[in-house]
Order: structure tokens, then sequence, then C-alpha cells
């Protein structure tokens, strides 16, 4: 398992996770579709879930910069993407630009579990359910939802 944080002890969360679980990596830093190795972690002023790598978040009128952190790609966190069974992606708006600017490596993945943040980044939804045209989607509370593989069975 990869856990990857970018939360600040200055808002009362673990600045580095260190889970009691040997198969557990934890990585302080943000998941992002550029090839910049910083970014910004920026707070939306709608309580401790509010960071976001997102510039210009639709729904907060300010943003501030928390701090700067390590950018990650999918294809830089030292994991295949074939070792990766479940992807669980709640990334405040930057879903948009991974589903947009990372479909080679996130088609590898069988299943994603991703809660999309349209009022943040407009468009969110459409770059999912485009990615998932040929994956099956399954829609959970709110906005929620899983893109599984057809062929997932192949796997186990």
């Amino acid at each position: 398992f990869l856990y990857l944080t970018c939360f600040n002890a200055i808002h009362g969360v673990l600045y580095h996770c260190k889970p009691p679980y040997p198969n557990i990596k934890a990585i302080h830093g943000a998941l992002t579709a550029s090839d910049e190795k910083k970014i910004h972690l920026n707070e939306r002023p709608t309580g401790e879930w509010g960071f976001t790598v997102v510039k210009n978040a639709m729904d907060s009128v300010e943003t501030s910069k928390v701090e700067e952190v390590p950018a990650y790609r999918l294809s830089s966190l030292g994991v295949a993407m074939n070792d990766i069974g479940i992807l669980k992606l709640d990334i405040e708006g930057g879903e948009h630009a991974i589903l947009t600017n990372d479909q080679m490596d996130l088609s590898i993945i069988p299943a994603i579990l991703i809660e999309l943040h349209d009022r943040i980044v407009d468009g969110c939804s459409e770059a999912f359910f485009s990615f998932s045209e040929n994956r099956i989607v399954l829609k959970d509370k709110g906005e929620k939802f899983l893109s599984i593989k057809k062929d997932i069975s192949s796997r186990v």
C-alpha cells in the first residue's frame, strides 16, 4: 500500500504519517499531472479538508498558499501501475488534471475510487466519464464514483 499525504501540522494533521503496517509507505507530497518537482498546497476557506493544488478554485474567492510540497506523478511514485489494484483519488479538484493528462497510467489500474469536485474545477465529471467510457462505472453517495476495468477478472 502507498499512502500519499500532503497535510500540514499547522492545521492539526500529522505532517508525516507513520502507519503501523510494514506494507504501507507514507509519502509527503501531492499528486499532480505535471513534471514539476514542487507544487504549492493551497487552502480553500472550507475547513480542514480544503487543501488543493488547484491555483484558482472555482468555489473559493480566496485561496492561501500553505506550503510548497514535493510533487509526484503516478509514474513517479516508485510503484508499477500494474501493481496497483485500487487507486483512491480525493484530491480536491486535482483529479481533473490527472484524468486528462495521465490517462495511460490510469488505464492500467483495475479500480479507481474517486471523488469528483466540479465545484472546484469545472469538467471533473466530464473528464472522468470520458476516461471511463470503456469501463464499468458505479455511483456511490454524493460525488463518489468507482471506475472498474471490464477485464478485471484477468488479474485474479
